[in-house]
């Protein structure tokens, strides 16, 4: 998404440079928005708060791509290998639990055989 629009009650109104790409956007209520992205000249990762008829922009880690915002002090985040939390200041890893995933059982047809056909080909 290259483009975010704001209704101000009369007209749509253009936010931000179009030298951006927009990877995510979440508006809780009507008095704030919270946008990630990437700065598509420098490639660097941004996220910025929308409130009071101004962005301001907030720390990001480099593999922030979503978020999901609860309140703007509980905003989740994840990117291609990492989950964290925002808490109103600064964004903290959040740990995932091992997931053992179990092996494959032996199929039902048996043992796949060589060209042969023989089990000594299996």
């Amino acid at each position: 998404m290259k483009f975010v629009n704001r209704w101000d009650g009369r007209r749509w109104r253009l936010m931000g440079s179009g030298r951006t790409t927009i990877t995510d956007l979440d508006v809780p209520d009507g008095g704030h928005a919270w946008v990630v992205g990437r700065d598509d000249r420098t490639r660097g990762v941004f996220f910025k708060r929308y409130h009071g008829g101004r962005w301001t922009s907030l720390p990001a880690p480099a593999s922030l791509r979503e978020i999901s915002v609860r309140t703007a002090g509980e905003i989740w985040g994840w990117g291609p290998s990492a989950v964290m939390r925002w808490d109103g200041r600064a964004w903290h890893p959040v740990a995932l639990p091992a997931v053992a995933v179990p092996a494959a059982a032996q199929p039902a047809y048996g043992p796949v055989c060589g060209r042969s056909g023989t089990p000594a080909a299996c």
